[in-house]
């Protein structure tokens, strides 16, 4: 059985087949949001190189944001397509919590550090959701202005904080906690996806969350 999943939350075209195999992932910063082209040529690259054709899908995860208007828009509409031409379910998961889970994967975390996960909303502002050793969440998907007495409480009660995401470098003159460690350009990776698949969505109604009105990622 072969899954799909898509992220194009960010600036980062990530796109992920999972097979009896493994998995494969094919992804790319695109300097031009030109997602709509890339989904359609990663995809079918990786079909190819599994001898697959879309037929063999049997379902698709896709990422749900929060992250670009523009990105998230094209690869719902793509998902939406596939899935009402072939006939198969589709599985939400967040964009944060991908982010959350590359930083797993590189970090042995402990019970006292938190890891607060963010994509740039621009100016001082960040869409964020913070989450204790296996995902346990503090808060999920907040829009946060930053400034110097954000998150101070949390830097009290945890031992260390990662702060990780996506322009999140900004901050770095902001947070001046002594237990910070800051990680920026950590994207939202769809080969992380298939970890965190749940009931699938509702096809005719669901839709990912924009931070466009913070302007486009």
């Amino acid at each position: 059985m072969a899954l799909l999943a898509i992220d194009t939350s960010t600036s980062l075209c990530s796109i992920a087949l999972k097979t009896n195999r493994g998995i494969q992932c094919i992804e790319s910063v695109l300097t031009n949001h030109t997602h709509s082209d890339k989904i359609f040529e990663f995809t079918e690259q990786l079909l190819e190189e599994n001898s697959l054709k879309f037929s063999d899908i049997k379902g698709i995860v896709t990422g749900l944001g929060p992250g670009s208007y523009t990105g998230l828009r094209v690869s719902a509409s793509a998902v939406k397509g596939w899935a009402f031409g072939l006939d198969i379910p589709v599985y939400g998961v967040s964009s944060l919590e991908l982010i959350y889970k590359a930083i797993e994967s590189k970090n042995f975390l402990t019970e006292d550090e938190l890891v607060i996960v963010a994509i740039d909303a621009r100016r001082m502002e960040v869409y964020a959701s913070a989450f204790e050793k296996c995902m346990n969440p503090v808060f999920t998907n907040l829009a946060v202005k930053v400034s110097a007495e954000t998150w101070k409480d949390l830097s009290i009660k945890y031992k260390k904080i990662i702060v990780a995401g996506v322009g999140v470098s900004k901050l770095r003159n902001v947070l001046m906690w002594p237990n910070l460690q800051l990680v920026d350009g950590v994207y939202p990776s769809a080969k992380y996806a298939f970890d965190l698949i749940a009931d699938p969505l509702h096809l005719a109604c669901f839709e990912p969350i924009y931070v466009k009105q913070f302007g486009e990622l």
